[in-house]
């Protein structure tokens, strides 16, 4: 499985098997590689790159050269069930990832800290959607919840 996401420079794409590649557009150049594994899209933002990885780490990378910023752990089990998680996305300033039991970690992007964690209700296994300035959830029972 290849996730890809891009800017007006470069592609980016990640694999299940470890692989995240940032590709030149224009010439189709590898610009950097970097061995992260992930099933979710990397968000692009200014000149950072965020994403998930299969072990629930929250990664920060240079968008230029791939260099890791900063790693935040999220929690991978919760009393012995495991914690899915899925996202990021880029709301309010922060980053947003949803998972298991409704959990929903707010993430700062300068540092990985958790600014806070919240319970929106039902698992969402699908990615957070922003549009305007909404934050869109929808979990496993299919209600839509919207956060500004």
């Amino acid at each position: 499985m290849y996730v890809f996401a891009a800017d007006c420079e470069q592609a980016y794409t990640v694999s299940f098997n470890g692989r995240f590649v940032a590709i030149e557009e224009r010439t189709g150049q590898r610009v950097w590689q970097r061995e992260i594994s992930s099933t979710h899209m990397p968000w692009v933002v200014g000149n950072h790159i965020y994403v998930l990885s299969t072990d629930n780490e929250v990664i920060a990378l240079g968008r230029e050269t791939g260099a890791i910023r900063w790693i935040s752990e999220l929690p991978r089990t919760d009393d012995d069930d495991p914690v899915i998680l899925t996202g990021p996305v880029f709301a309010g300033g922060r980053l947003i990832v949803v998972g298991s039991e409704g959990r929903v970690f707010e993430i700062n992007p300068n540092n990985g800290a958790i600014q806070s964690e919240w319970d929106a209700g039902n698992t969402i296994s699908i990615a957070p959607i922003v549009a305007g300035s909404t934050l869109y959830l929808l979990d496993e029972k299919g209600t839509l919840s919207a956060y500004r």
